[in-house]
């Protein structure tokens, strides 16, 4: 009951230790599933956007969704004194950081950075790392995560 007043989803289960971050910046469809452990690091403007994750979505246990990241372009500077930014994404007449358009399936420990566009119906496999786009239907695995292949046709 917590994350769903939080998010506005329906039909929302949540596993133990997950931890959504903040929820004003999440735009979340319904009939989600999170797995255990995961967690969703959300960064404010103007460091970061809403992060969308579209209907019909799960997430297996320990997948990582981070809407910004450190900056390091200045080597004059230490890593830690440069900040964060996020890259941007135009989606339905709205900026955001991470998109999943839905019905996707996130597999164990993945993890999504900013500028990530699932489109829907793709499937991430265990340990992946999403930063950029994975066409719609599409099976992506590795580090960084690549299409190996795509989904049959009902």
């Amino acid at each position: 009951m917590y994350w769903r007043r939080r998010t506005g989803a329906q039909r929302l289960a949540i596993g133990r230790g997950a931890d959504l971050g903040d929820c004003s910046l999440l735009v979340m469809g319904d009939n989600i599933m999170i797995g255990e452990n995961v967690e969703f690091v959300l960064d404010e403007p103007p460091i970061g956007h809403p992060v969308y994750v579209g209907p019909n979505i799960m997430f297996a246990r320990g997948v990582y969704l981070r809407s910004g990241n450190h900056r390091f372009d200045d080597r004059s500077k230490l890593i830690m004194e440069q900040g964060h930014s996020s890259k941007t994404i135009e989606y339905q007449g709205t900026t955001y950081s991470v998109v999943l358009e839905g019905d996707n399936w996130i597999g164990a420990n993945a993890i999504i950075l900013s500028g990530a566009f699932i489109g829907k119906g793709s499937i991430i496999g265990a340990g992946a790392v999403v930063t950029g786009v994975i066409p719609p239907y599409s099976i992506a695995v590795g580090v960084p995560a690549r299409v190996i292949g795509t989904r049959g046709e009902a």
